[in-house]
């Protein structure tokens, strides 16, 4: 796998993927679904819903379903500085299972 800056969606989805898979898979003997909050750092439009989807679809592929033994939560915060703040205390709050955050690399720095 390319860890470079050229990492493909596709090598970072399976990446990710593989890292809650293993780390989910130790609590399989727990009741209830694993609970997932993704942080958008991005604007919600195609691109940035597309990318949801493709995670979704890998952790499909890895046998978590979202609504059966997966309860995924997404939320967005757009490039505000004080929305991502905000946000993030409230992910943390929540006290997921996972945490999984997203930022456009168009988002600066």
């Amino acid at each position: 796998m390319n860890v470079g800056p050229d990492l493909r969606r596709r090598d970072f989805l399976d990446l990710v993927g593989g890292a809650l898979f293993a780390g989910m898979n130790s609590a399989r003997a727990q009741q209830g679904p694993r609970r997932v909050e993704v942080l958008m750092g991005a604007a919600e439009k195609s691109s940035s819903r597309d990318w949801v989807a493709a995670f979704l679809r890998r952790l499909d592929e890895l046998g978590w379903r979202d609504g059966h033994n997966l309860s995924v939560r997404v939320q967005w915060w757009n490039d505000s500085l004080e929305q991502m703040r905000t946000r993030a205390a409230e992910l943390i709050s929540r006290s997921p299972d996972v945490a999984v955050t997203y930022q456009s690399c168009a988002g600066g720095a």
